[in-house]
């Protein structure tokens, strides 16, 4: 009898001349009985505790191991006939071979694995992280990223708090997922950002290549972006906004350089706060209508980058606090 139709058999999941044949190989002989309920008892068993005890099945084969062990001892000391011991090993083979396609039918196992939190706590440089699958994921000042010391489930999912770049390695059969608070995004192989700390409660994801697919956190598909798109939405979903940007340059962050196309003063000042963690006070009512081009390293101190806006605008900027 071939073990997978037993399996079959205790799944449910068998032809009925399947059902048959398995009936008619117990009446066969007194052996095959005993057999057949011996693999019962332990299914029975391993479906009870596959939940609770993934390592099930490492027991079930140790355990009938030593009794394996314990026949060969009883047929030295007795002196069994060959054939009751070797009836013995042939239903150990079959009971470890059946153990065997159980994990590959049903058994996913949970492996627990250590899952890592890193958090880049600089303010003035950009932390690089490469994953296990070799995916590599720069984060920005303040941005935490949890993920597992190996990827070993159907997703390779990690958690995103903050700002953060990601070049994903290509796996079709192993989608990458970035979770976040209020959504995520979901990849197969490609470049993007994402980020959840913008301001006025607003999310923001950008990608470079490939496609990526932005989703509710409860799996809801809200939009697929495709490469040089921008994707801004509240965090209520009550916005969700497409935009066409040079997504290279809006992501130059992760080389230290922050590079603002064709904005108002007054995102420049945002910007400005979020990097440097102040409140920055400015007279931008007379220039509230025009766009600017600004650039500067995020190594530099903000005094620098101040003077550098009041030589673009000639007006003068205070910090409220730090």
């Amino acid at each position: 009898m071939e073990e997978d139709i037993i399996y079959r058999y205790f799944t449910c999941q068998t032809t009925e001349e399947e059902d048959k044949a398995v009936l008619n190989w117990i009446k066969a002989s007194k052996e095959n009985e005993v057999l057949f309920f011996e693999l019962k008892t332990i299914w029975h068993t391993y479906s009870e505790q596959k939940k609770e005890d993934p390592w099930f099945l490492k027991h079930s084969l140790n355990n009938l191991n030593q009794r394996i062990d314990n026949v060969e001892k009883q047929a030295n000391k007795r002196l069994f006939s060959r054939k009751y011991l070797y009836l013995w090993s042939s239903a150990a083979a079959i009971i470890a071979i059946f153990l065997i396609f159980s994990v590959f039918y049903t058994m996913k196992r949970p492996v627990s694995l250590a899952m890592h939190t890193i958090t880049n706590v600089f303010t003035d440089s950009v932390m690089q992280i490469k994953l296990t699958d070799g995916s590599t994921v720069w984060l920005n000042s303040g941005a935490s990223l949890s993920y597992p010391d190996e990827f070993t489930a159907d997703t390779r999912s990690v958690n995103l708090k903050g700002n953060a770049f990601f070049e994903i390695a290509k796996d079709s059969l192993h989608p990458f997922i970035v979770s976040t608070e209020l959504y995520r995004i979901k990849v197969l192989g490609t470049i993007f950002s994402i980020n959840t700390s913008n301001t006025e409660d607003m999310g923001e994801a950008v990608l470079l290549e490939g496609s990526i697919q932005l989703e509710k956190a409860n799996g809801e598909n809200l939009v697929v972006l495709q490469p040089g798109q921008q994707v801004l939405f509240t965090n209520d979903y009550s916005s969700v906004k497409v935009n066409k940007i040079d997504a290279r340059q809006h992501t130059l962050w992760r080389f230290g350089l922050v590079c603002l196309s064709d904005v108002s003063l007054d995102e420049i000042l945002s910007s400005l706060e979020e990097i440097y963690h102040v409140k920055i006070q400015m007279d931008i009512h007379q220039l509230s209508d025009r766009r600017y081009n600004f650039s500067f390293k995020q190594t530099n101190s903000l005094e620098d980058a101040l003077r550098h806006l009041f030589y673009l605008t000639g007006v003068q900027a205070t910090v409220l606090s730090e």
